[in-house]
């Protein structure tokens, strides 16, 4: 996944995890990761930038 929220829900909408995992994933996992999701996506998107810049 690229670190948005917007492509965790997508990904949680389709059941991406899901299948690249092969076995179905609990609810609360889902919320859990979203939660985790949402903490560190400003640093992930600044990151992102940053990198940009080097190259």
């Amino acid at each position: 996944m690229c670190g948005n929220v917007s492509c965790f829900k997508l990904a949680h909408k389709n059941k991406a995890l899901d299948r690249a995992l092969k076995q179905h994933v609990k609810p609360e996992i889902y919320e859990q990761l979203a939660q985790d999701f949402i903490k560190v996506e400003d640093e992930f998107l600044a990151a992102k930038e940053s990198a940009a810049d080097d190259e």
